[in-house]
């Protein structure tokens, strides 16, 4: 049986609703398409087997990248006319890695899955961007969706880096902050139950991958709980001594030569020197059944954490894209950004 077969086979087994037939109208707010990232382009969705999908900016297509803390990849999808079940599926970003001569991987982001019934509503979507790379100066900002800064070296002064903004920027680097060896945390990727993204209307969120800390020190991957400074299940991570600890939305800034914690439902917490340096991963969230006003039952759910080692979770996944989600070089390169793909099923209920 193909794939489109297959689907059919799956939609008449969810059966239907006494409501009408529902779609999914998509509005892309803000994105880019510079780095070869895959966007669905606007528009109404209803046909069982249609996947809409939108990436996150794809730092690792060059070699160093700065300012990409603003890069932002976000909409609105209005559910009309009737229920509609939908797979959705999110990664978070990666972190950033080492430089040159400070050789480390970033973390890498969190995947989660799960089968929704959306309710008529509006909904708010937006992926992460990847972290920067450590090397000194901006290149160490924190990428879009909440992602930390590193912090500036022991010669400047040895400052905090900026934490995320929740749910929205990553922390940026301040000038003259020389010497940021560590690397920035990636941003997280979501699904929101309205139309402004909130912890409270959080649906699905994968956690963004910590930033590459010095001395060899690799980003804890998002949905990693390996660390203190990575989030859990049940909160933030904690800061190493001297950075910043996560929040919701948001990863928490690196002191001195550390890493930027990854955002998440609860962010990672930044790390430190050469003790404890790399940032902590974001942690995600999956709602429960009946758990939001504008979601039915909920089903199929599928956590993988990534890891410190260039992989993501959920390499399995048809819409897995190898060149993103990922941190796959240890030097001079900034974290992979993330992706969400949400694939229609039932457009009645």
């Amino acid at each position: 049986m193909g794939a489109a077969a297959s689907i059919m086979a799956l939609a008449g087994a969810l059966g239907s609703s006494s409501g009408s037939a529902g779609s999914l109208e998509i509005t892309t707010t803000n994105s880019t398409t510079t780095k070869s990232e895959d966007h669905t382009a606007d528009g109404t969705f209803s046909a069982v087997g249609d996947v809409i999908i939108h990436d996150g900016w794809n730092q690792q297509n060059t070699s160093s990248s700065i300012g990409t803390n603003t890069q932002a990849n976000e909409g609105t999808m209005v559910v009309a006319g009737g229920d509609v079940a939908v797979d959705v599926e999110v990664w978070g970003a990666a972190g950033g890695s080492g430089s040159a001569t400070n050789l480390g991987r970033g973390g890498s982001g969190e995947y989660r899955k799960a089968r929704m019934v959306l309710k008529p509503g509006t909904y708010y979507w937006m992926v992460g961007g990847g972290g920067g790379n450590a090397g000194g100066g901006s290149n160490a900002t924190g990428g879009w969706g909440g992602g930390a800064a590193a912090g500036g070296g022991i010669g400047s002064g040895g400052y905090v880096g900026d934490s995320g903004t929740a749910f929205a920027e990553g922390g940026s680097t301040v000038s003259g902050r020389t010497q940021a060896i560590g690397a920035g945390g990636g941003g997280l990727t979501g699904l929101f139950g309205a139309s402004t993204p909130s912890q409270a209307d959080a649906l699905l969120v994968a956690g963004g991958g910590g930033g590459y800390g010095y001395n060899n020190d690799a980003g804890r991957g998002g949905g990693s709980a390996s660390t203190t400074r990575s989030a859990t299940t049940s909160g933030n991570g904690i800061g190493a001594t001297g950075a910043a600890s996560g929040g919701a939305g948001r990863g928490g800034g690196g002191y001195q030569r550390g890493g930027g914690g990854g955002a998440g439902y609860y962010g990672g917490g930044g790390g430190k020197d050469t003790t404890a340096a790399s940032g902590g991963g974001g942690m995600g969230f999956t709602v429960a059944t009946d758990g939001h006003a504008l979601v039915g039952t909920v089903s199929d759910t599928i956590t993988e954490a990534g890891n410190s080692y260039g992989t993501a979770g959920g390499t399995g996944s048809v819409n897995y894209k190898t060149d993103l989600a990922e941190s796959n070089a240890s030097s001079t390169r900034a974290g992979r950004g993330g992706r969400i793909a949400i694939t229609i099923v039932n457009t009645s209920g």
